[in-house]
């Protein structure tokens, strides 16, 4: 990988790609006078380039308006799903022509907020959030905007993470008191696997907690590899666990280690040969912290850049990762 170009999108610091790599959506909270002014502008992409700008309206107060928590496209990429942290989810749908229009919301029942969120194979709708519970909708039940729960799996505590596997049938979520959880979702029979005591570091430097447990998971598919922060036990605090899931089970696999500071962000490219990892940026530290790119054949990995925040993405052919700078 080199660096190709650099491209300034000051509206927001992360970036999705749809599934078919001709659009990317930039989206951030726009924080500015104490206040949060959340944005999301959808872009064609173009020989590496952000082309014909969109914004979304998000239809959100002046005054008051939450922040974005992530923004996941089915696997169709037809249906974007964008969750606040006020618990609310946006559904939006794409048009022939490519642009969006909004079709419904979704609030998380009981009060639930900072909602994260993610699409299974067959296009239903995950939801994981700060009660605890990890709800499975049906977005469009019999073709209506009326959004159907089909089953509910209660984690421990707050659920920070969700990855699915490539066949549908299994799920795993992370939660903020460091336990990794795998779940049957194709009839929701619930849970096969769990362990517990990873990604627990209680750092006083992290900037919120939200950030501590298990705060990001991901799936190499065909090498039936899940990817999570290490036990906080001392002994690895800074590296990266990789477990079989085979069978749906979590067995460890091996140990990843070169970051300086816990990696709190991890994506595999679409060819699962290579695992990108960043840290998370403490408080009271204004540098910024490296992004390695791991090879999974050799296991050895370099430095990509350095960024101040973690948000990186691959395109659908795995030929681009972008990112912030």
């Amino acid at each position: 990988l080199e660096l190709q170009r650099i491209v300034t999108a000051d509206h927001g610091n992360v970036m999705r790609i749809t599934p078919d790599g001709k659009q990317a959506v930039v989206y951030g909270d726009g924080y500015r006078d104490g206040e949060y002014h959340p944005k999301a502008i959808v872009y064609r992409l173009s020989g590496g380039t952000l082309a014909d700008p969109h914004p979304l309206d998000l239809d959100l107060p002046e005054e008051g308006a939450p922040r974005i928590n992530n923004l996941a496209f089915s696997p169709e990429g037809l249906v974007a799903a964008i969750s606040f942290a006020d618990g609310n989810v946006q559904i939006w749908s794409r048009r022939p022509d490519h642009t969006w229009e909004f079709s419904h919301s979704l609030r998380m029942p009981d009060g639930a907020a900072q909602v994260r969120a993610t699409f299974d194979r067959e296009g239903r709708l995950i939801t994981g959030d700060n009660s605890g519970n990890v709800r499975i909708w049906d977005l469009f039940p019999s073709g209506q905007n009326q959004p159907e729960l089909l089953h509910l799996l209660p984690c421990p505590d707050a659920v920070t993470s969700l990855a699915t596997s490539p066949n549908g049938q299994l799920l795993v979520t992370g939660s903020q008191g460091g336990i990794l959880q795998v779940w049957t979702i194709s009839d929701g029979s619930g849970l096969v696997a769990e362990r517990e005591g990873f990604g627990t570091q209680e750092d006083s430097r992290a900037p919120n907690a939200a950030l501590k447990g298990a705060f990001s998971i991901a799936l190499a598919r065909q090498r039936q590899l899940l990817f999570s922060t290490s036990p906080g036990d001392g002994e690895h605090p800074n590296a990266i666990m990789a477990w079989n899931v085979e069978g749906g089970r979590l067995t460890p696999a091996f140990l990843l280690e070169g970051h300086s500071n816990p990696p709190g962000k991890l994506i595999v490219s679409p060819d699962e040969r290579f695992l990108v990892s960043g840290e998370m940026p403490f408080s009271g530290r204004d540098y910024d912290y490296p992004i390695l790119i791991w090879d999974l054949e050799t296991r050895e990995s370099r430095v990509l850049t350095y960024c101040a925040f973690p948000n990186f993405a691959f395109s659908p052919d795995g030929a681009t990762l972008a990112g912030q700078g």
